[in-house]
């Protein structure tokens, strides 16, 4: 019986309703953003093209940067307007379009940066919601967003984990460069394993999600082989 006005707004792809049960059109999938890897010197500059592994009507994610500081960012397919810049090293992105863009393979956006230390960019460089949610839209529905590096160093890659920080869940992405058994622990700061995660998993692109009830900054490692890599998650 109110004098009430609904807006929606915000709706990439047309997949939003309303009302108490309305639901998000999330998939499972996650879409890759790709970017070459390589171990930049201190004071040394690097251009780094972000390109797009699928069709998309939008993106949106926040970017880190770790002991890089960027000096320019040229638009492809994206435009100045698409970006911002928040405080402690993250660009964030924002872009829609009306229709599905042929973006498979395309340079959405190209970042340069100098480096402050001497950094490997698949270690300095991050995807996840710390400012902008990260998700992308295509003909299937909203999904998760993880950056994926080419010619990785160690031949395995450990990603942020999005959302982060989180509530409930949040998921863990990595990739093995072959089929291989790999196993994710997650300690809280006393070191205590607080959930643990083993499995065969197949080359290319692997996530698991994971639920904990420890709250507080939590580290997560990656282990496959003699391969051993660590990352820092907050769960609220």
């Amino acid at each position: 019986e109110a004098d009430f006005v609904a807006v929606k707004v915000g709706d990439v792809n047309g997949s939003a309703t309303t009302g108490l049960n309305a639901s998000e059109d999330r998939t499972s999938a996650t879409i890759q953003i790709n970017a070459d890897n390589k171990v930049v010197k201190a004071g040394e500059t690097v251009a780094v093209e972000f390109t797009s592994t699928e069709d998309l009507y939008g993106f949106q994610f926040t970017l880190n940067h770790t002991g890089l500081e960027l000096v320019n960012l040229t638009s492809d397919i994206a435009t100045d307007d698409n970006f911002g810049f928040a405080k402690e090293g993250a660009i964030t992105a924002s872009w829609n379009a009306v229709q599905l863009e042929k973006l498979a393979g395309q340079v959405l956006f190209t970042a340069e940066f100098v480096a402050t230390q001497t950094v490997e960019l698949s270690q300095a460089l991050s995807i996840n919601s710390r400012y902008t949610a990260a998700e992308a839209y295509n003909a299937e529905g909203v999904a998760n967003v993880a950056l994926a590096f080419e010619g990785a160093v160690a031949g395995i890659e450990l990603y942020q984990n999005t959302p982060n920080p989180f509530e409930g869940a949040t998921k863990i992405g990595f990739a093995l460069p072959e089929a291989a058994n790999a196993t994710i622990t997650v300690k809280d700061i006393n070191g205590a394993v607080v959930s643990e995660i083993k499995g065969a998993f197949a080359k290319g692109y692997n996530s698991v999600d994971v639920a904990v009830e420890t709250s507080g900054v939590l580290y997560y490692t990656l282990k496959s082989g003699d391969f051993s890599v660590t990352k820092k998650m907050i769960k609220l």
